[in-house]
């Protein structure tokens, strides 16, 4: 019963990310030119909510649609969505989502954290210091536009998924 209770609001959750993607990457970056990736808001809030048994398949799933619409390695996007799910496992307690200054916050700080780990993989991977350089403000200034969108977002999936989950 709780399995398929977990896999109706996994697909709801699921179609919510597609159509938030489909028009993040149509709609909003033929308007702005920024990228909107709503796979880490997504990833953040699966290892926010669900235990280590359950997040990282959720991550998986997410990072690898989100790979249908853009250029980002979803393997190497799900490593740092693994690594996040056992940091915030650790801080889980200290971290206050109740209000809305707090999810704003603690998701500016997860945004720019999962950021820079993307950016030292990157270098690593391609030795390419201007492309970084490149990539910097371009994500600073979506991560604003998500992290203020992560209230309403976080809000939706928390009446899908339930309080306590």
């Amino acid at each position: 019963m709780i399995l398929n209770n977990i896999n109706k609001n996994a697909f709801l959750s699921i179609l919510l990310f597609l159509f938030l993607e489909i028009l993040a990457s149509s709609i909003f970056v033929s308007l702005t030119g920024l990228n909107l990736d709503f796979s880490v808001l997504f990833c953040l809030y699966f290892c926010l909510k669900f235990e280590v048994e359950i997040a990282p398949y959720l991550v998986l799933l997410i990072q690898w649609l989100h790979s249908l619409f853009s250029s980002l390695s979803w393997s190497l996007e799900t490593i740092i969505g693994l690594f996040f799910i056992f940091i915030i496992k650790v801080f889980k307690e200290t971290l206050q989502l109740e209000g809305g200054r707090n999810r704003i916050l603690i998701t500016f700080v997860f945004y720019l954290l999962w950021y820079f780990v993307r950016y030292v993989i990157y270098f690593f991977k391609f030795s390419n210091l201007e492309y970084l350089k490149s990539q910097v403000s371009h994500d600073f200034f979506s991560s604003i536009v998500i992290t203020i969108s992560a209230v309403f977002i976080f809000k939706l999936l928390d009446k899908l998924w339930g309080k306590n989950v």
